[in-house]
């Protein structure tokens, strides 16, 4: 009574279960990993998350028929974006990026240029030779994060989830818990727990930088979750 399902399963039951709070729980292995490749004639473009300390996340994606393809990444600490920008030029989809979708934070200047303005004066590519400019917005938190699962789950009557990642994105598969990190001391994306793996508040602000990424693309790309209308219908009544 004490403890969360999945740490009773897996601490006293002997059953391995998903890690309790997970912020990204539908994601799978099964059903979300996928070798997929570049997709010629889409554009290919990048979703950033800029930090330093922590992580700066740069992951390449392809929207395929509604379907959100994440190809590779870049995940990397201590860097700054210069130095980044030198990372992402020795991947090989690089050349074919046309822009993407930054945490309105790269629009901020910190004792130096806002990341925003770097990647437009030095991040060139042959689709985009005069720089990339990165789209930028606020996103709500749970709300955006909201819009994420719903790519991540097999759409209803099909078997097609509208998110997948090659397995070489190694940072983002281990921040969703299914995979180890490639940043020692870094681990999975969760939300905050008591002792009994109980949730018992919002996502904790760290092993986030990949999944942040990729909900502020999704936000810009598709809008936040779409809601069901709520229908109010009249009352009919017969005087029998």
């Amino acid at each position: 009574r004490n403890t969360s399902r999945e740490r009773f399963l897996e601490r006293y039951g002997g059953e391995p279960s998903p890690i309790a709070g997970r912020v990204l729980a539908p994601f799978s292995v099964l059903t979300n990993v996928r070798e997929v490749e570049y997709e010629g004639g889409v554009s290919v473009e990048i979703a950033v998350d800029p930090g330093y300390s922590g992580a700066f996340v740069v992951e390449f994606v392809q929207v395929v028929g509604g379907q959100l393809r994440v190809l590779d990444e870049v995940y990397v600490q201590g860097l700054v974006a210069e130095e980044v920008i030198r990372e992402c030029q020795r991947k090989s989809l690089w050349d074919k990026v046309t822009g993407g979708v930054a945490d309105v934070a790269a629009k901020q200047h910190q004792g130096m240029p806002a990341v925003w303005q770097v990647f437009a004066e030095q991040a060139r590519t042959k689709a985009a030779p005069g720089g990339l400019r990165l789209r930028c917005q606020y996103v709500k938190a749970e709300p955006g994060i909201e819009r994420l699962r719903s790519l991540i789950a097999v759409q209803v009557g099909g078997q097609e989830p509208r998110l997948v990642v090659h397995p070489r994105c190694r940072g983002f598969l281990a921040e969703a818990g299914v995979g180890p990190h490639p940043i020692g001391g870094m681990g999975v994306w969760r939300r905050q727990t008591d002792r009994a793996g109980n949730v018992v508040g919002p996502p904790e602000a760290r092993n986030d930088h990949a999944s942040k990424a990729l909900v502020y693309y999704a936000v810009n790309r598709f809008g936040y979750a779409a809601r069901r209308p709520l229908v109010r219908r009249r009352m009919e009544f017969q005087v029998c």
